[in-house]
């Protein structure tokens, strides 16, 4: 059972033994829910563009799991089927700890392995204060770090520049994270990825603004020219950066720090093709922002939703399933797990 002494190994070691009691259980309840939706969208007799679709556009699941060691551990499914997006399902498997200066929570990261992820109470308490207060945000009943959780999936780690660039104190293991929300930091304390504190993005010093920018932009570079990316991310990559009206700036001022000048001025001539062909990018985004919404509307009138009825205004956006008894059927859609 977790107790509100326990030392953060102790803490991984009961999560641990947890672990291996539920994850199997936990991976057919996720594959039940799973082949539900997926099936309410492949046999919902509805095509959008060619495609099936489903009225369905997200739904979620919340259940309960206790164990023999008298813990209660919680699982969030979450279905989404945007239109024009594509189809995906995440899972949290987490507990509160009640500490003696307040509550922090755990979270099981993985299906297939015990991988525990710790959130402090220091910053759950900054994430509050810093991010939902200044944007009138009320989570209701749903724990802080689950919220973050979903807000911030697509997170990675800086490369670009040390921690202490930016005021974080050195630590072996201490990694800053760049997030949809804003900057925070871990480190990897008795074999947990704990959650230190984090800032916001609309508040962010010069400095961290510039890195929050910079480290955007070159990872979506890198996706973009990488061989190992999929269509699907190369894709996306290439959207965030044509609708990014700071990109050419961030490229050159970037340039302009990290590459090292010579007397044949080699920098100078970079940073000339630089620009010139950041004006020549901004002419073909353009182009092709406009023939994109030409292609959107064609294909808008020559596939339209289709359907036997259309009850749009009888389903809810977001509705609770209700748990029942299926054989395991696909395999589960896994939540993308952090590198480390």
């Amino acid at each position: 059972m977790f107790l509100p002494t326990m030392t953060d190994a102790e803490i991984k070691q009961e999560a641990r033994k947890d672990f291996f009691e539920l994850s199997t259980k936990v991976k057919i309840a996720l594959q039940r829910f799973s082949k539900l939706h997926v099936d309410l969208v492949n046999y919902s007799g509805i095509k959008h563009n060619d495609a099936p679709f489903s009225l369905l556009s997200q739904s979620v699941e919340n259940l309960q799991w206790p164990t023999r060691r008298r813990n209660l551990w919680r699982t969030h499914f979450r279905f989404n089927n945007k239109l024009n997006k594509e189809l995906f399902i995440e899972y949290y498997l987490y507990t509160q700890i009640h500490r003696e200066v307040g509550n922090e929570y755990i979270f099981l990261s993985s299906l297939n392995q015990p991988i525990a992820e710790r959130f402090t109470k220091h910053f759950i308490d900054r994430y509050k204060e810093r991010h939902l207060i200044p944007h009138g945000i009320d989570v209701g009943a749903t724990p802080i770090p689950l919220y973050f959780q979903i807000q911030n999936k697509d997170s990675f780690v800086g490369n670009y520049y040390k921690p202490s660039a930016i005021g974080i104190t050195e630590g072996k293991n201490k990694r800053f994270w760049i997030a949809q929300e804003g900057i925070y930091v871990t480190d990897y304390i008795e074999g947990m990825l704990t959650y230190i504190t984090f800032m916001d993005k609309d508040d962010l010093s010069s400095l961290k603004e510039q890195v929050y920018e910079e480290e955007i932009v070159w990872r979506q570079v890198k996706i973009l020219t990488s061989d190992k990316t999929d269509d699907t991310e190369r894709s996306h990559a290439a959207y965030e950066l044509a609708y990014n009206p700071k990109m050419g700036a961030i490229l050159e001022r970037f340039a302009k720090r990290n590459i090292a000048d010579d007397e044949n001025g080699e920098k100078q001539k970079l940073l000339r093709v630089v620009r010139e062909q950041m004006k020549v990018q901004a002419q073909l985004i353009e182009k092709t922002k406009e023939e994109v919404k030409r292609l959107e509307k064609e294909a808008l009138r020559r596939n339209r939703v289709s359907g036997s009825l259309d009850t749009t205004p009888f389903v809810k956006d977001s509705i609770d399933i209700k748990p029942y008894h299926l054989p395991p059927g696909v395999e589960p859609i896994k939540k993308p797990e952090k590198p480390f």
